[in-house]
């Protein structure tokens, strides 16, 4: 009868020393590749929010806004809490008034969503991005979203507005389902933002390239038209 051999506890040891080595060379690439799906989730979410936008314009012949709260010169931020920048969208009505627009009432979806975990608005602007500018984030000048004005939220428990109204920028499409704004680019990416009051680059970008500059994953979205496509 062959007898049973125990294994030492020196054997034991470098098994778990080698199960740690594999472990440690791993889980970096594993980190990478759970943050790049969080990008391609962010963004597909934000296609989606974009395109219920434009179909609900015109649906409902009215002018809708998909909210995007970020900090701007021209509007002030006392009431928007820190978790709401760079991070939620929602839609709403909205009524025109010359180029100005003002808030109207919530859509029937009725919720505010988020970006997931670690993941941030890059850019929103006219052009396309690049790795060493962020030109939307800049809180000088006029940023390429159009300001809603007068946007209530006093009816949620999370209220953006600590129960008031605030002027919130957004992207805004007619009744004709084209965009106010023009042809705009729209990009997510990794990373935290944490600036209140003013933005003068307090954004840490947690993926970065051989250079060390953000890499966003973003889309376009057409003026006329209103659609969306993703940006190879």
């Amino acid at each position: 009868m062959r007898m049973r051999q125990n294994y030492t506890l020196v054997e034991l040891l470098v098994v778990i020393s080698i199960i740690g080595v594999l472990l440690g060379i791993a889980m970096p690439a594993f980190n990478r590749l759970t943050q790049g799906n969080k990008v391609t989730a962010a963004a597909r979410s934000l296609n989606t929010a974009i395109s219920q936008a434009r179909s609900l314009a015109i649906m409902q012949r009215q002018y809708v806004a998909l909210l995007l709260p970020a900090l701007s010169s021209s509007y002030t931020t006392d009431h928007v809490p820190s978790q709401y920048l760079y991070k939620s969208y929602r839609l709403c009505y909205v009524t025109r008034s010359g180029s100005t627009y003002a808030f109207k009432s919530w859509t029937e979806d009725g919720t505010w969503k988020f970006l997931p975990a670690g993941i941030i608005l890059y850019d929103v602007s006219g052009t396309l991005w690049t790795s060493s500018s962020h030109a939307f984030w800049m809180n000088s000048g006029t940023p390429w979203m159009t300001v809603i004005s007068g946007v209530d939220d006093s009816s949620v428990s999370a209220s953006l507005t600590g129960g008031s109204s605030d002027n919130v920028t957004g992207l805004v499409f007619t009744p004709y389902g084209s965009l106010v704004n023009g042809d705009t680019y729209v990009s997510v990416v990794e990373g935290v933002h944490e600036a209140r009051e003013t933005d003068s680059g307090n954004a840490v970008y947690t993926a970065k390239d051989t250079s060390g500059k953000a890499v966003p994953m973003g889309m376009k979205i057409t003026q006329f038209t209103g659609r969306c496509n993703f940006i190879p």
